[in-house]
This record gives structure tokens, sequence and C-alpha cells, in this order.
């Protein structure tokens, strides 16, 4: 029953995403929305204005996704689909944070967190005890390494790693984007979500969990950078 569930939400999501992301590329086409976005997120999240600045100072010469596919040409990684950089919408975090509890107990990990704009936001909107970024890609780890010196955040960091040989077992909430992974990245996601303790939550992004150890909890479709997509919030039992 639960297997079927999905499918019929993975199937309207996808009807809905065709819809929606063709809207969306004459809504940012003639409408320069990406920038009235911003706006309106600095608007109702005015202490992520250092942040935003100070990342987008870093971003001037080369996008994320510049380096993102020069690092990975650098080592090799290009046939590593799964990582393929993409972004959440910026208005789209507040919506998925909105549908989740965070306290001063919880450590969130952001595993693959790229040029660390999510992992920012709930570091200064939410009292958890720590916010750990995580990401293969070395250049986006420096930068955002830069900020937290430069504006002298506190119980954020950024560690240069591949999550899956990283111990994150003081983890209590996982955010996931898993847009791009191939059924053996999911396997070994999966292995390592399976070995963490009872009652933590993770967010999943595209892609759903198929273990019998995480129930879904809600489930919500939203605006990223390729599209209008799925996420799934899960809880360990």
């Amino acid at each position: 029953m639960k297997n079927i569930v999905l499918k019929s939400l993975l199937r309207i999501g996808k009807l809905i995403a065709f819809v929606l992301g063709n809207y969306l590329i004459i809504l940012k086409k003639y409408c320069n929305w990406q920038k009235r976005a911003k706006n309106i997120f600095l608007k109702n999240y005015p202490l992520m204005l250092p942040v935003l600045e100070a990342l987008d100072f870093f971003y001037l010469s080369m996008s994320p996704y510049d380096i993102s596919i020069a690092n990975r040409e650098e080592k090799g990684w290009q046939d590593k689909k799964e990582l393929t950089y993409g972004e959440t919408f910026l208005l789209s975090i507040p919506k998925i944070f909105q549908n989740i509890e965070i306290t001063e107990k919880d450590v969130f990990y952001e595993l693959g967190s790229g040029s660390g704009y999510l992992s920012f936001f709930v570091n200064q909107y939410y009292p958890a005890k720590k916010v750990i970024g995580i990401d293969i890609i070395g250049d986006f780890i420096k930068i955002c390494n830069i900020v937290i010196k430069n504006l002298k955040l506190n119980n954020i960091y950024f560690y240069e790693d591949n999550y899956l040989d990283k111990n994150i077992d003081d983890g209590t909430i996982f955010y996931i984007t898993a847009t791009c992974y191939a059924s053996e990245e999911m396997a070994l996601l999966e292995k390592k979500l399976n070995s963490l303790p009872a009652g933590i939550k993770v967010i999943m992004i595209s892609r759903p969990l198929n273990s019998p150890d995480f129930i879904l909890t809600k489930y919500k479709f939203l605006e990223f950078s390729w599209n209008f997509d799925s996420v799934f919030f899960y809880k360990k039992i």
C-alpha cells in the first residue's frame, strides 16, 4: 500500500512539474522572477542578507554550477551524475522547514550542502545545537568556511568529505537532495540511514526512501532550480 501511494504521488508530481515547469520558464524569462524572489525572501528573512551578499561576492566570477563542473572535471568525476549541482529555490527553503520542528537539542546535517544557502538559513533561523554541511566539492566548503569566519557565525560547520564515509551518528535531522541518485547510490544512502538511531528525521528531495524503518510523515511539492519536485519527510521508527 505504501509503495502504491508513493508511486501515485510521484506520477501526479511529474505531471504537475511538467505544467508548472513550462509556466516557470516563461515567468523567469519575462518577469525576472529570480531577482524578485530573492527580494521577497530577504524581506521576510533579513538575517540572511549578510550571508547572501557574502556568497554572491564569491560567485560573481564563477557560478556554483560552473564551480561544480570544474571540480568534477579536475578530479575525473564527469560521470558521477549524483554530483550534478542544483539548488533548493530560496522561497522553497522556509516552506520546507515550516513542516519540521528543530530544537536546541537537534544536530542538523545537509548531506551534499553545495553552496550552503540552506544550511546557513537553518543556522540563522532555528536553534539547532549544530548545523553541519558536508560536500565532496572542495571549493564549496572553502567558501562557506570563509563566510563563517568573516561573519563570525556560531554552531555551523562545513566539511569536505563523502558523507557515506563520515561519522554522522550525532545527527537528528538530515536534508538530502537525491535527484540524480542512481539505484546504487540510493542503496548506499539507505544503508547509512538505517544504521542511525530511531527517532531521526530525514527530508528527501526527489527520491523516496524504500526502507521499512522509515515512515512518511509529510509530503510537499515545491520549486527547485531544475523544476518543481517532491519533498518527502520521514521519521525513523
